[in-house]
């Protein structure tokens, strides 16, 4: 792929690229360098990663030990404003089922916040514990904003 500007600052790769496909497919080349059957993955909402998560969906040759949800709105489970809702329609979690790659989510059907919150600290716990490599797909982008 071409077409983008990398530079580093404070230890961290900045890529810029020149639009959402361009950076989708630079962000799918990069994802598939740095996992492995021994990566768990945490997926955030939004769209900003909604393309990438439709392009991994698509090409159904991504080898991940787990995935999790990293953020979510708290309501019923696959709420109209769910984060999980876009994922499960991107193609993405049909690909985990397939795969039989474990998908655990933030929100089941815990009663209250304070259960979903608490049930979710373990599961994550548990993931970084069992998993020696962990990434997360967070979205910034023209919508969103960085705070140095």
């Amino acid at each position: 792929m071409t077409g983008y500007e990398k530079e580093k600052k404070n230890g961290i790769s900045i890529i810029v690229t020149g639009g959402e496909e361009q950076g989708s497919d630079k962000a799918s080349e990069l994802f598939y360098e740095v996992t492995d059957n021994k990566t768990v993955v945490f997926l955030s909402g939004g769209k900003t990663p909604a393309n990438l998560y439709s392009e991994l969906g698509k090409e159904r040759s991504l080898k991940i030990g787990a995935a999790a949800m990293v953020d979510e709105r708290y309501g019923k489970p696959m709420h109209d404003n769910s984060n999980e809702l876009m994922i499960e329609r991107s193609g993405l979690t049909d690909y985990f089922r397939t795969e039989r790659i474990p998908f655990y989510r933030i929100i089941s059907e815990e009663k209250t916040i304070a259960n979903a919150a608490l049930r979710y600290e373990e599961r994550v716990k548990y993931l970084l514990g069992y998993f020696p490599k962990s990434v997360a797909i967070l979205g910034i982008g023209e919508d969103g904003t960085l705070l140095e």
